[in-house]
């Protein structure tokens, strides 16, 4: 069964249409990435689905419930997370403030968790399980802007990942970022979302193929193609629109 689903989906700008007809179909535990030239509707896909736009028409479904018109705090609260492609922390808090307040966030406590905090085992106890899996242990107490920009991005999947969602979304995870970067965060997001299921957007093909199982192929706003990661690296209409190639 799937677990994420859009049917028909339609939007437009101000009578712009940038998306026409989208139906997309993630498994549960599958690992997908949405792809396309600039300007396909990518972006506008995942805010569709998380909620910040509403769509013309069309439905999008978490878990066979439709969900389209609920409030973007009410999907993340029953399994939606998401990052965005500029890099969204709370760059005045440290490492270890950031992820205590997703965590109180999610378990809907409201204290001044500057006093009190302190004092809660278990949230103290799974934020240092979140530091330790996106390896910011030893950043535990820097603010966040003052992070290196690949570990902002790690510090932001933690953020998701204090969520406990069912999907993650990742838009753009690597988008900036040097080789050596690129590396270090694909490598951190194999390992921190194994078994879990995972949609990203991504421009570099090189990490769509390492990371993804399935591609999703958007173009002038409409799915060109979908399938196996294989499948879609070889069929010639996704490599004229997009990866650049003729037969």
């Amino acid at each position: 069964m799937s677990i994420l689903q859009t049917k028909d989906i339609r939007h437009d700008f101000h009578g712009l249409a940038v998306l026409f007809g989208v139906d997309l179909e993630v498994a549960e535990g599958e690992r997908r990435a949405i792809i396309g030239p600039n300007g396909a509707g990518k972006t506008t896909l995942f805010n569709l689905i998380t909620g910040k736009y509403l769509p013309r028409d069309g439905a999008v479904l978490l878990d066979g419930r439709d969900i389209t018109r609920r409030p973007v705090y009410w999907r993340a609260r029953h399994g939606l997370a998401r990052s965005f492609q500029i890099t969204n922390i709370f760059r005045r808090l440290t490492v270890y403030q950031s992820l205590q307040a997703a965590v109180l966030s999610r378990r809907s406590i409201r204290l001044d968790f500057i006093h009190q905090v302190s004092r809660m085992t278990a949230v103290n106890q799974e934020v240092d399980q979140l530091l330790e899996r996106i390896g910011l242990s030893e950043q535990a107490q820097v603010p966040g802007g003052m992070l290196a920009y690949g570990q902002q991005r790690a510090l932001e999947i933690g953020l998701t990942l204090a969520l406990r969602p069912r999907v993650i979304l990742l838009d753009e995870p690597t988008a900036g970022m040097s080789g050596e970067e690129t590396r270090h965060v694909v490598d951190l997001i194999k390992r921190v979302t194994e078994g879990m299921t995972l949609v990203i957007i991504e421009h570099d093909m090189e990490v769509v193929f390492g990371l993804a199982d399935r591609i999703t192929v958007l173009h002038y706003g409409a799915v060109l193609a979908s399938g196996p990661k294989d499948e879609i690296q070889q069929d010639p209409k996704v490599k004229e629109a997009y990866l650049g190639e003729e037969d």
